[in-house]
């Protein structure tokens, strides 16, 4: 009986993946590969807000911020079949000169099958700007310094699952295939991350009381929401928005403490895209916005992670390459 249910099971999952899209919404293009010249812009906040009992009246007075500087970055992508790759360089712009020196790093890479997409991302920063905003009765106080020795880094994935074959994630995001009419899908989407910070905040007057601190999360996300895309000949906007929760394991450690804690908090991602899409050329631009939340007692941290994207890009088929496409 349970080797016939799992069969089943087997099955159902089968014909979901294999299901082929509506070919009168979605044109599956026969052009496997493509190459683009980009231009990305990223960066990250977190914010600090106490969040205990043993707050104090100062502390309810203070909102303290750190911001990573603008991050450019200039180069070209390249899509082979199901799998695209980027290859960029930074700008020596900061928007924050102090940083200019500063390293940063952030990856984006995924991969579809039918109407799954999975995703992998890699986040990393050292040196964030700090801005303490002290509310009084008579006046706001601003305070704005840089903080070099702070490091925050992000490792994870996600994956991806469009209920409805009218709506592609590659024709609306990665202009690979081509929608062709207006559609919506839901969405379900899991994922699993890692976050370390790290750092000296020599301020033991303000909510930043960590010295020489470790902070380890491990976040598991569970969320859904809708994919929708409006299409006007080749012209084409895109929204693909979720919510639901996410389960942290934190683990806070310092000199004198070793604390683990289990948290649960709201997540949202937003993901919008808007451009031309045809048979040989496409020009889009792409926007990604989601938050996380970290929690040591009694603080916690807000991060809201921007990402945009800008790509010219022409598709192409190849004899030579289509041999290696049937791999992919």
């Amino acid at each position: 009986m349970r080797t016939r249910v799992l069969f089943i099971l087997f099955f159902i999952s089968a014909k979901i993946l294999s299901a082929q899209f509506d070919t009168n919404f979605v044109h599956i293009t026969k052009n496997r590969f493509s190459v683009s010249p980009l231009f990305e812009f990223y960066k990250s906040s977190y914010r600090v807000k106490s969040n205990g009992e043993e707050q104090n009246e100062l502390e309810e007075n203070i909102d303290k911020s750190f911001t990573s500087k603008n991050n450019l970055y200039l180069g070209f992508g390249l899509t082979f079949y199901r799998i695209g790759i980027a290859v960029t360089f930074q700008l020596p712009y900061s928007n924050i000169p102090e940083l200019k020196k500063m390293k940063s790093f952030s990856f984006v890479g995924g991969y579809s099958f039918k109407r799954l997409y999975g995703e992998l991302r890699y986040r990393n920063y050292k040196g964030l700007e700090e801005q303490t905003i002290t509310y009084t009765e008579d006046s706001v106080l601003e305070n704005t310094r840089i903080r070099q020795n702070i490091h925050f880094q992000q490792i994870g994935g996600a994956l991806y699952y469009f209920t409805s074959k009218k709506y592609n994630y590659d024709a609306n995001f990665k202009n690979y295939n081509i929608q062709k009419k207006s559609a919506i899908s839901p969405v379900f989407v899991s994922g699993l991350n890692y976050y370390e910070l790290k750092g000296k905040f020599e301020d033991i007057d303000s909510v930043a009381i960590i010295i020489d601190n470790f902070l380890k999360v491990f976040s598991f996300k569970l969320t859904g929401g809708l994919a929708g895309s409006i299409v006007y000949k080749s012209f084409y906007a895109s929204m693909v928005s979720n919510i639901g929760i996410a389960v942290n394991r934190d683990r806070y450690i310092d000199s004198e403490t070793d604390e683990t804690s289990i948290k649960t908090f709201p997540s949202l991602e937003i993901r919008a895209s808007f451009g031309y899409n045809s048979d040989k050329f496409f020009a889009s631009v792409s926007y990604i916005y989601d938050n996380d939340l970290l929690y040591f007692y009694p603080y916690k941290i807000g991060i809201n992670n921007y990402f945009m994207n800008f790509k010219l890009g022409y598709k192409f088929d190849s004899k030579y390459l289509g041999k290696a496409a049937k791999y992919l």
